[in-house]
C-alpha cells in the first residue's frame, strides 16, 4: 500500500506552491482547500508556519500576476 506520509513531507512546499499556481490559473482544483490543506500539515508539524507562509503568499502573488498579465 502506497504510504502517503512520506510524499508529504518530502513535497510538501513545492505541492502546495504547484497547486496554489494551478488552481488560480482555472484547473477545477479551489486556493480555499490548499489553504485548508496548509494549515492542517502546519498543525501536525509536517511544515513550518514561516516558510509555509512564505510559500503560500508567493504561490498566490504568482498565479494572481500571471493571470493580470494573461489577460
Amino acid at each position: 500500500m502506497f504510504e502517503i506520509t512520506p510524499f508529504l513531507a518530502h513535497f510538501s512546499y513545492f505541492g502546495i506552491f504547484i497547486l496554489l499556481i494551478l488552481g488560480g490559473v482555472g484547473l477545477p482544483f479551489p486556493e480555499d482547500s490548499t489553504l485548508i490543506l496548509s494549515g492542517f500539515l502546519v498543525a501536525h508539524d509536517i511544515i513550518k508556519p514561516l516558510p509555509g507562509f512564505l510559500v503560500i503568499y508567493g504561490g498566490l502573488l504568482v498565479s494572481d500576476y500571471f493571470l493580470y498579465v494573461v489577460e
